[in-house]
C-alpha cells in the first residue's frame, strides 16, 4: 500500500516538474522571439523602412507571459534573488523563522494574486486596443497559473525545510 502511495507521488511530483519546465520552455521560446521582433523593427527603423506595428504591443505582452510562466521554475531552481543582509546577521535558528515567514507570506500573496488575477480573467470583457485588438481576459490569463505555481513552490520550500539559500548561480557567468 505504502509503496502504491509512494509510486503515485514520485509520478504527480515528476508531472509537475515537466510543468515548470514545460512553462519555462515556452516563456525562453517567448523571450527569443521579442528578442528576434525587437531587432528585426530596430533593424526596419534604421534602413528608414516602416516596422510592423505589432512588435511593441506584442513584446508588452510577452514580457508579463515570460514573467508568469518562468518564475516558478525560477523559484523552484532557486535562481531567483535572495538578499540575506538581515538573515545573515541572525543567529541561525532565528534566520530559519524569519525565512519560514517569509515561505508564509510568499505563499499566501501568490495565492492571494493567483485569485485576484483568476477572477479578472473569467470576468474581464472587452478588448485591450493598441496596435492590435486582443481580448482583454488574454492579457490576464496566465497571471493565476504562474502565480499557483509560485504559491506551491513557497509552500514546498515551508514543508520541506529546505532554504532559499544556496541556488545554482554560477559565478563565473554574466556581467
Amino acid at each position: 500500500m505504502l509503496a502504491g502511495v509512494t509510486a503515485i507521488v514520485n509520478s504527480l511530483a515528476r508531472t509537475y516538474d515537466a510543468v515548470l519546465m514545460a512553462l519555462a520552455i515556452i516563456a525562453g521560446a517567448m523571450l527569443a522571439a521579442v528578442f528576434i521582433g525587437i531587432v528585426y523593427d530596430v533593424t526596419l527603423r534604421t534602413v528608414g523602412l516602416q516596422p510592423p506595428f505589432w512588435t511593441l504591443s506584442s513584446t508588452e505582452y510577452a514580457l508579463l507571459y515570460v514573467t508568469t510562466l518562468g518564475a516558478p521554475w525560477l523559484l523552484h531552481h532557486k535562481g531567483h534573488v535572495v538578499i540575506t543582509t538581515v538573515t545573515s546577521a541572525l543567529p541561525t535558528k532565528l534566520s530559519r523563522v524569519v525565512e519560514k515567514v517569509a515561505f508564509i507570506i510568499g505563499a499566501i500573496s501568490c495565492l492571494l494574486i493567483a485569485c485576484v488575477s483568476l477572477k479578472v480573467a473569467l470576468t474581464i470583457t472587452g478588448f485591450d486596443v493598441r496596435s492590435y485588438d486582443m481580448p482583454r481576459w488574454l492579457v490576464y490569463v496566465t497571471m493565476p497559473v504562474g502565480f499557483l505555481l509560485l504559491a506551491i513552490e513557497f509552500a514546498r520550500f515551508l514543508f520541506s525545510g529546505t532554504s532559499l539559500h544556496g541556488g545554482t548561480a554560477v559565478s563565473d557567468k554574466g556581467l
